[in-house]
């Protein structure tokens, strides 16, 4: 009878400190990859957004004012 009471008392411990401790840092550990995956997310649109910007200057014309007329040729 001792044997079975002080079992159940380290599984009940063991269950404490799962609940208080283990499960917690779990759950605090998943949030933080989660939220970790959304900014990353959020970082790679914002790229995308500024490539698709510069890749439109670059397809741009560019204004010229004149002909090039290289120095030696005058």
């Amino acid at each position: 009878m001792l044997k079975i009471l002080i079992w159940l008392i380290i599984i009940a411990i063991l269950f404490r400190a799962l609940v208080r401790f283990i499960f917690p840092i779990a759950h605090i550990t998943s949030t933080t990859n989660d939220r970790l995956k959304k900014m990353q997310d959020q970082l790679n649109e914002m790229n995308r957004q500024a490539q698709k910007a510069q890749e439109k200057e670059r397809k741009k014309p560019s204004k010229r004012q004149g002909d090039y007329i290289d120095y030696e040729e005058m």
